[in-house]
């Protein structure tokens, strides 16, 4: 059984929510930005199984709007892995190939199982140049 949530425009930009799934549980919190303090209008825990997650999904998108206001959806951190590494000497193009390559060796599954992404941090070279 599948659910389709439609894509639409954010109505409210003052409230934003967060969203963790565990094994056992979706988390929800609802803060509301309107004020100079952001106020939590709603955080709870609801236990729920793998088969009821689109079921529990959807009642609590429709209980909170979910689908009107911008929704975070937060990692756990069994879910990923950050590796810093030094950056291959090769052309921006060919960059995600090479990082590919390099990490191959550095992680305990299949190298087509992952999903890659970089961020350049800052050197002590180029703090300054800001």
């Amino acid at each position: 059984m599948s659910t389709a949530f439609p894509l639409q425009a954010k109505t409210s930009a003052n409230i934003s929510a967060g969203i963790i799934i565990s094994a056992d549980s979706i988390a929800l919190a609802v803060i509301d930005h309107k004020q100079k303090t952001p106020y939590l209008k709603h955080a709870q825990i609801y236990p729920c199984s793998f088969s009821e997650y689109v079921t529990q999904l959807a009642k609590l998108s429709k209980k909170h709007q979910l689908d009107t206001i911008q929704c975070i959806f937060i990692l756990n951190p069994d879910d990923y892995q950050i590796l810093q590494i030094d950056a291959p000497e090769v052309p921006k193009q060919e960059l995600s190939t090479a990082l590919r390559w390099h990490i191959k060796d550095l992680i305990d599954f299949h190298i087509d199982d992952v999903v890659l992404d970089h961020l350049e941090l800052p050197t002590e070279n180029t703090l300054g140049k800001q």
